[in-house]
């Protein structure tokens, strides 16, 4: 258990250290395929057309806050459901 323990916490160090490289340094630097490639990795608002932009808005956000509303009423009936030790 204790090697277990020294494992994790040097891979946590590792990857302490890896995030800042991984999300703030690397997408500046390649080509990406997303909106605002070209070294930024924020969307640009003139890179999204209007038909992109009502489908995002109309569908996809709303689509993902429906999702994750089923989500969470799902483990809230499973959470009741393990307090009744019916599960």
């Amino acid at each position: 258990m204790d090697k277990q323990a020294k494992v994790s916490a040097v891979y946590n160090i590792f990857a302490y250290i890896m995030i800042f490289p991984t999300l703030f340094i690397i997408p500046r630097m390649v080509e990406s395929l997303h909106p605002g490639g070209m070294g930024n990795p924020a969307i640009n608002p003139k890179d999204v057309n209007t038909p992109m932009f009502v489908i995002f808005w109309t569908l996809a956000v709303p689509g993902w806050v429906l999702l994750g509303c089923w989500i969470t009423s799902l483990k809230i009936r499973i959470g009741k459901l393990k307090d009744d030790e019916l599960l």
